[in-house]
C-alpha cells in the first residue's frame, strides 16, 4: 500500500525512519568521514555508530546530520548506524563497507 505525501498512514502502520550511512572508505587503516542523516524528521539529536564489533560511539547531529572520522580495519566490516531523539531510539541501519 503506498500512501501519498501529505496523508496520514492507516492506523497501526507508523513511517519507517531509517538513518542513512555514506562512507567512502580509502583503504584499510585509512582515515574517512562517515556521514550519517534522516530525511523526513527533525527529531534527531545524535547517532550512535559502531564499527563492526567495538563500542558504539555517540556524536551530536546538528539539522538532522552528524559526522564522524573513522578508519576500517582489512576486509570487510558491518557499520551499524542509530539515530536517537534524546533516549529514544528513532531507527537503525547498518552496512557492510570493504576498504
Amino acid at each position: 500500500m503506498s500512501v501519498r505525501r501529505g496523508t496520514l498512514a492507516p492506523a497501526g502502520i507508523l513511517p519507517r525512519i531509517v538513518p542513512r550511512i555514506v562512507l567512502n572508505p580509502t583503504g584499510p587503516g585509512e582515515v574517512s568521514t562517515l556521514l550519517m542523516f534522516i530525511a523526513g524528521t527533525d527529531d534527531v539529536t545524535s547517532y550512535g555508530y559502531r564499527i563492526g564489533d567495538a563500542a558504539e560511539i555517540l556524536v551530536p547531529a546538528f539539522w538532522n546530520v552528524a559526522t564522524a572520522d573513522v578508519s576500517l580495519p582489512t576486509g570487510t566490516t558491518t557499520v551499524t548506524v542509530r539515530a536517537f531523539d534524546g533516549t529514544i531510539l528513532l531507527g537503525t541501519a547498518a552496512t557492510d563497507f570493504t576498504p
